[in-house]
């Protein structure tokens, strides 16, 4: 039976991987809460059309969610430490990270020109975080394999 692979503290990998994709799916809804409890500004905010901010907001999700898929199974396990839970583990960050960081640009447009649409993208960009949930499968997944070796799932 292979054993789960633990940090210095006994902590399991893929725990500390779901401890910290739980936190990356809460932020943003946090933020969220906070952006729809501000009322609209007491003086005009002279911003981009709605119509040109949907179509950045579009365009970065979009980039983000593609390089969110792409760069994370590039970073070579000798960059982290050359453990391969912890090359996992940093790839699933940075998959989540980037889908995170784009998640505020549609809520950043949301508070200046109240477009509803904004908030649509922003619930794509969240979702998409959600269903990178760290299950073994996919935890595994990330893990890097020498070269000609099959993937094992647990």
């Amino acid at each position: 039976m292979k054993s789960t692979p633990q940090y210095d503290l006994g902590i399991p990998a893929r725990d500390v991987a779901w401890v910290i994709w739980v936190s990356m799916v809460a932020m943003p809804i946090l933020f969220l809460g906070v952006v729809l409890a501000l009322k609209e500004p007491s003086h005009e905010v002279k911003a981009a059309p709605a119509g040109v901010l949907g179509l950045l907001a579009l365009a970065t999700s979009g980039l983000g969610i593609l390089l969110s898929r792409v760069l994370p199974k590039r970073i070579p396990m000798r960059q982290v430490g050359g453990k391969p839970h912890l090359t996992a583990l940093t790839r699933l960050v940075v998959s989540w990270s980037l889908c995170e960081a784009v998640s505020i640009f549609p809520l950043v447009a949301y508070l200046v020109t109240h477009d509803r649409r904004l908030l649509a993208i922003f619930a794509v960009d969240v979702f998409v975080i959600f269903l990178s949930y760290p299950s073994r499968a996919r935890f595994d997944d990330y893990m890097p394999r020498e070269p000609g070796s099959p993937r094992v799932v647990n």
